[in-house]
């Protein structure tokens, strides 16, 4: 009996450890996780030479690792075993606090970011303003309050030295900018949290709209009143990128501000050198959950609008994903209106490209957390 045991549990013990791999194998792929927020890995290329150095086995294991059947479940089993279980206030580095999912932030050990740090992102910035003067272009740098700032108030005070560093480099390179001669436009004059979602770390399309008008106040441009819009939320389940990555298990939750207009403004639309169609949202037909990638289609490398009225100046704006909630409004006082994400786009720098398509205004869209970041949209040469 006690055999027969021993072979029925070492029967089950193989049976499961067999399964993994075939459901793994069988069970349908994605190219991202919604609840992580990120890419998953691709699969590996067997190659001799990825074989013999073992970039094959290594490629394989991550894979595996980001695609085994039931991964979801798994992590969300382990998300409520911290939460519920162990109770930790703070789950996958994200804290509620005061209605707000914010995220755990590390401490800085200083008040503001060096003075090489700060000169190396206003050379990017000044690199850019050249290119613009060899046609007459202008840049501007529209600086927003990313979520830790905005919020900075809710943090506890064994975490508050972060928020009070980037806002004190935000200061410092607002004021080497200027010195520059750029444009500065600091969104903490005119943003508040109202304007921000809870579950997720931008803030929705009445934010947006309030940065295109200073857009459009620093172009000399029109804005199109806001009394032509009309804002509201939709019921739909929404996945912020706060509550996804704790698998919406506290009860803050938001809804996905959207809004209608009675402006009527044809307009062509292209992403990544593909005609696509006329729209700004994505609004759901039935009750599926929504995120932010609704604004836009989310962080795309390279989209251009065409309003064809070439009496109006034409625009680009970089950034990273707060530029989206803006670009929903930007191209209606715009002829044409170019918008890159450097994080995807890699055809030429972004120098090459303001030399090439010689926009009349160049806007940079960024949060105060990432001033001094040099990757991706930090870096125009």
């Amino acid at each position: 009996m006690k055999n027969k045991l021993n072979i029925l549990f070492i029967a089950l013990v193989a049976g499961i450890l067999a399964a993994l791999p075939i459901g793994t194998f069988f069970a349908p792929k994605t190219d991202t996780s919604l609840f992580e927020n990120r890419t998953l890995a691709d699969p590996p290329v067997l190659t001799r030479e990825t074989l013999l150095n073992g970039e094959f086995f290594e490629g394989a294991e991550t894979w595996y690792k980001d695609h085994v059947v039931l991964r979801d479940k798994m992590l969300e089993a382990c998300t409520v075993f911290q939460k519920y279980m162990l109770g930790k206030p703070a789950v996958n580095d994200i804290l509620p606090s005061e209605g707000s999912l914010l995220p755990v932030v590390e401490p800085k050990y200083a008040a503001c970011a060096s003075d090489e740090e700060v000169a190396a992102a206003v050379e990017q910035v000044a690199a850019l303003q050249e290119a613009a003067d060899s046609y007459g272009g202008k840049v501007v740098y529209m600086g927003v309050p990313g979520q830790i700032t905005m919020f900075a108030d809710s943090y506890p005070a064994c975490l508050a030295d972060t928020p009070a560093y980037f806002r004190a480099t935000g200061e410092k390179f607002a004021q080497a900018l200027e010195d520059a001669g750029i444009e500065f436009i600091d969104g903490h004059g005119y943003l508040n949290q109202d304007m921000y979602f809870r579950v997720d770390h931008h803030f929705g399309v009445i934010g947006g709209y309030a940065v295109y008008e200073q857009l459009c106040a620093a172009a000399g441009t029109q804005a199109v009143p806001q009394e032509h819009f009309s804002f509201y939320r939709l019921p739909n389940p929404f996945y912020g990128s706060r509550n996804r990555k704790i698998y919406d298990l506290t009860s803050i939750k938001d809804q996905l501000e959207v809004f209608s207009t009675d402006y009527e403004l044809p307009f062509d639309r292209y992403d990544n050198g593909e005609k696509v169609e006329s729209k700004t949202l994505n609004l759901p037909e039935d009750e599926e959950a929504i995120v932010t990638e609704d604004y836009m289609g989310g962080d795309i490398a390279e989209t251009l609008i065409q309003t064809h009225r070439p009496g109006l100046p034409n625009l680009l704006i970089y950034g990273d994903s707060y530029t989206n909630a803006v670009e929903c409004f930007a191209y209606l006082s715009f002829n044409e209106t170019r918008a890159l994400d450097l994080r995807h786009y890699e055809e030429m720098s972004l120098c090459d490209y303001v030399k090439e398509h010689k926009p009349d205004f160049i806007v940079c869209i960024r949060d105060d957390g990432n001033y001094i970041n040099l990757t991706g949209n930090g870096t125009t040469t």
